[in-house]
């Protein structure tokens, strides 16, 4: 039978806790560029003020390395979620780098993968609202069906689509309700950590501006393996249990 809501949080929230030592790294791998690109930013921004460089140049260079610090913290979160898989198969973790240069073969296919399921998902949603829902419950496995047996391009999102099929408000049910709770809790953090640094004493507003992107930052990286947990505990639960073997119950 299909695992329970609550079983996928207390399952997600075990594994986070427990293999917590095993994905710090890759956090600091996702948080790197952010933290690279403030530096940047904040020293561009003065030499501008002081007209030593051009702006135009700037900018341009900038908008290069937002993507580079965006294509390194995809290939993070493609480890993570190899990670997480052999952790949820019970296989033998192969660690940051071995899973970093797995991810590194795959990259250029999750990409693919990646824009198909959005560009489809955007396409229903401007269609109508339902439609695009629709759509990124039914692809929503498709990277995890990547990165976990090896499927790729339209492969990997027919998998995505049938383990959702006839069951989607099943699906739709278990991927939404641990989603809003880390996503409430992570938001609540957050609130949490902006009164404390508004609170500290002769803080800029530049310094505020910068403190409150990185707590949003770090928060939200904490809070990405507890939903890469859940979508995979989901996946592996689908692939376990065929849509002809059970009842589509909420």
């Amino acid at each position: 039978m299909l695992i329970s809501t609550t079983d996928i949080i207390k399952q997600s929230t075990a594994l986070y806790l427990k293999h917590f030592k095993q994905i710090w790294a890759y956090l600091i791998i996702s948080l790197a560029p952010a933290v690279i690109l403030a530096m940047l930013a904040f020293a561009t921004i003065s030499l501008e003020v002081n007209s030593i460089t051009n702006v135009t140049w700037d900018d341009i260079i900038l908008a290069m390395l937002y993507l580079i610090g965006l294509l390194v913290s995809f290939w993070a979160y493609l480890g993570l979620i190899k990670t997480f898989d052999q952790i949820i198969k019970n296989a033998p973790i192969a660690g940051v780098k071995n899973n970093l240069n797995l991810a590194g073969k795959i990259i250029l296919p999750a990409i693919w993968i990646s824009f198909l399921t959005g560009l489809i998902t955007l396409v229903g949603a401007l269609l109508f609202v339902i439609p695009g829902i629709i759509f990124m419950v039914w692809y929503h496995f498709s990277l995890y069906a990547l990165v976990a047996d090896g499927e790729r391009g339209t492969t990997a999102m027919k998998m995505s689509k049938n383990l959702a099929t006839n069951r989607w408000w099943a699906v739709l049910w278990r991927l939404l309700a641990p989603t809003v709770l880390f996503t409430v809790i992570g938001g609540f953090l957050q609130w949490l950590i902006k009164q404390i640094i508004f609170w500290f004493p002769d803080i800029s507003i530049i310094q505020l501006q910068i403190a409150n992107g990185f707590a949003d930052r770090i928060i939200g990286l904490l809070i990405l393996p507890l939903l890469i947990a859940t979508g995979l505990i989901l996946y592996e639960n689908l692939k376990a249990n065929p849509v002809n073997s059970i009842p589509p119950t909420v």
